[in-house]
């Protein structure tokens, strides 16, 4: 981080100004949920989402993962895809859908906030993204890219 310890997700969250944003986003889903139903957010904790199974359900949120390229939702994918598990690419689909919302924050550059991208992109330790996620929240933001 480049803040280290004194960084914080309220003060660096409010530097940055929510804008809209609309077009086409790709989802990889389960083919059991609707493409715009968060549902297996109940089952693990993510990047941006705390699922009840891993925190009180008062701590937890649903979040609804989506990429900007079809590529791009079949890469996310593919990278947690082992030898044993390709049958399961069975019960995936890959949807197109149309998005449009008002309060999107822009994470692209994550020195904007203090981070480097190492700081957004990690696997396993998730405590900057979900308090990104919480701060985000609480001032009604709808979506983030990063």
């Amino acid at each position: 981080m480049n803040d280290g310890p004194n960084w914080n997700a309220e003060r660096a969250i409010g530097r940055l100004v929510p804008a809209g944003w609309q077009g086409d986003a790709w989802r990889n889903h389960a083919r059991r949920y609707d493409a715009v139903d968060a549902g297996g957010w109940r089952f693990r904790s993510g990047r941006y989402h705390r699922a009840p199974t891993d925190s009180q359900e008062d701590e937890s949120w649903p979040a609804l993962y989506l990429s900007l390229s079809d590529g791009g939702a079949l890469a996310e994918l593919m990278r947690w895809m082992e030898p044993m598990s390709l049958s399961a690419l069975n019960n995936r689909r890959l949807t197109r859908i149309r998005v449009s919302l008002a309060a999107v924050l822009d994470l692209r550059d994550p020195s904007a906030i203090g981070l480097t991208p190492s700081d957004l992109t990690g696997d396993y330790d998730y405590t900057v993204t979900q308090a990104i996620a919480v701060e985000a929240q609480n001032r009604r933001i709808e979506g983030l890219k990063d």
